[in-house]
């Protein structure tokens, strides 16, 4: 057994030490019975000993003081008579008034932990929105016993955090592919959803919204326009029901867990069931938001825009700045940041800050963090425009990537996101002009834009424009001799039928006879140019005017 030395006046005692819930504590009732029963106080070090208090500033029993084994408790009838005493004193009071404060922000502290946890992993379960209902295309002739032979279309609903506005989304619905294995498999979650449809239409809860409550500035679905669809709803929600019905006797529906709950790859699948779908990433005009709980979301824009939206978009544009970000509006820059802080940026934006277009500039990505770039720009419903701008991809103790597999993976973005754009702006060497570059751009997303500049200043080229549309030619010459091998085949390159050119520009004092010889070649025998444009060599082109129309015979349907 251990003891605690106790000093009353000047005689030392040992007191038994108790261990209560694993921690060292000496009992008042010991004390007093072995040395003095008037005891009350204790000092150590001159300062006050308090007994323990629950969170309440309660005294705990049995009555208790920290032990301290190895130095001497001070004990006392009352307290002594230094000046400093009343200070002490306070101070403890002060100690006891502050322990519910501290508890109180604990458990707030404790809530914020517990809504970025919940945060992330809804974030990347719910990808999609788990509140929808599936409702029969046919009416009049539907015959809930042959329900496998029908169509059948979803609907998804708005989340928003008010349950009597919930509404159906602002969209046409999507029809099902293979209804007899989706219902079958979802079947359960579709009868809760038209249970608790129903109820909210008997309250009178808003769940068809009307065509007055859309926006000036937003387009009006055509299933909206469609009276009779809303004549018939509560009729078509009778008949899902019914067909649930008689589909749950001949069929057994899916009793996992998380169909029954919606969740994780169950709700991902959703998307495969569904025609047209959803290859626009629009998910029913549905975007993603967070509450301040932490849970995930999917609103229509008329709730996403609301007062809470903007507070929470408020702070992650706060912070955005605060790391270096630059917003206008919904346009976002992000330009020069190290690894970390890049990180962080990307982090705010799948957060859900509102952004439809963002400027990546003169950036070094690590792979793994350009590679979630792009899946979050690919599922991204608002993001519209996005711009790489002189940025380079790092791998791991090996060279950079090659332009040629940035192009190939930003292209692989688009064709998961059709309404997403991309400009891309590189500069890389003459001699990089080549078939393989010509290859590239043909297999690209019309979608996917270029500004392919030389390294080289001068001369230089550069190349802009997208696949499957005008791709222009900027041609800067000189009489310098430095890169002029490079320079002529990069431009006899350019100028190949692959790259699909329409516009020529010039700039220079003069031409060299190889790059002359070529270019009049070219505009002799091209299908698409439509443009030529010289600037900064009037006088020589003068010169010229009567041996270009001679040798090229330029028609004015072909060239301007």
């Amino acid at each position: 057994m251990t003891y605690q030395k106790c000093q009353y006046i000047d005689r030392l005692y040992d007191i038994p030490i108790s261990t209560i819930d694993g921690q060292e504590f000496v009992l008042l009732e010991k004390i007093q019975n072995s040395i003095n029963s008037g005891i009350k106080y204790f000092t150590y070090n001159g300062l006050l000993i308090p007994f323990e208090c629950d969170g309440q500033g309660n005294k705990l029993k049995p009555y208790r003081i920290r032990a301290f084994i190895f130095d001497v408790i001070y004990c006392y009838k009352r307290l002594p008579s230094e000046p400093h005493n009343n200070a002490m004193i306070q101070m403890v009071r002060d100690i006891h008034r502050d322990v519910p404060i501290i508890r109180e922000n604990t458990e707030i502290l404790k809530s914020k932990v517990d809504a970025i946890l919940r945060q992330t992993f809804e974030l990347a379960e719910f990808t999609i929105p788990r509140l929808f209902i599936v409702l029969p295309e046919e009416t009049t002739t539907y015959n809930p016993e042959n329900w496998f032979h029908y169509r059948y279309r979803l609907y998804f609903l708005c989340e928003c955090e008010d349950e009597h506005e919930r509404h159906l989304a602002f969209h046409d619905g999507y029809e099902i592919k293979q209804p007899r294995e989706f219902l079958i498999k979802y079947g359960p979650h579709i009868r809760r959803m038209l249970t608790l449809v129903k109820y909210a239409t008997t309250i009178s809860s808003i769940v068809i919204p009307s065509i007055a409550s859309f926006k000036p500035n937003n387009s009006i679905p055509n299933v909206f326009k469609d009276r009779f669809m809303w004549e018939n709803f509560k009729q078509r929600l009778e008949q899902m029901n019914e067909t649930l019905e008689i589909s749950e006797r001949t069929v057994d529906f899916s009793t996992d867990q998380a169909v029954r709950h919606l969740q994780g790859a169950e709700l991902r699948q959703i998307k495969h069931f569904l025609k047209g779908v959803d290859n626009q990433q629009t998910l029913g005009n549905l975007y993603r938001t967070t509450t301040n709980d932490g849970h995930i979301r999917w609103v229509c824009i008329q709730h996403y825009q609301n007062p809470y939206a903007d507070t929470i978009l408020q702070e992650l544009q706060k912070r955005f700045r605060e790391l270096g970000g630059e917003i206008r509006r919904d346009s976002a820059v992000i330009e020069g940041q190290d690894s970390k802080k890049l990180s962080q940026l990307l982090d705010l934006l799948r957060q859900g800050l509102s952004i439809i277009s963002i400027t990546f500039k003169n950036i070094k990505f690590e792979e793994k963090d350009f590679n979630n770039l792009l899946t979050f720009i690919s599922q991204n419903t608002l993001i519209r425009y996005v711009e790489f701008d002189n940025t380079r991809v790092a791998y791991n103790l090996r060279p950079d990537k090659k332009y040629r597999e940035i192009i190939s993976e930003l292209d692989t973005a688009l064709q998961e996101n059709i309404k997403l754009n991309i400009q891309y702006n590189v500069e890389i060497p003459l001699k990089k002009f080549s078939s393989k570059l010509a290859d590239t751009l043909k297999k690209s997303s019309p979608r996917l834009s270029f500004r392919i500049g030389s390294l080289e200043s001068i001369p230089s080229l550069e190349i802009t424009g997208a696949n499957q549309s005008d791709f222009s030619l900027t041609a800067i010459h000189s009489e310098t001799k430095k890169d002029r091998m490079n320079y002529i085949q990069a431009f006899q390159n350019a100028c190949s039928r692959n790259y699909n050119i329409t516009k020529l520009h010039f700039q220079g004092e003069s031409f060299t006879r190889e790059t002359w010889s070529y270019f009049c070649e070219f505009v002799k025998i091209s299908q698409t140019i439509r443009e030529l444009t010289f600037q900064a060599f009037f006088d020589y082109l003068f010169r010229l005017v009567p041996r270009i129309m001679c040798e090229l015979k330029f028609s004015e349907e072909n060239l301007r």
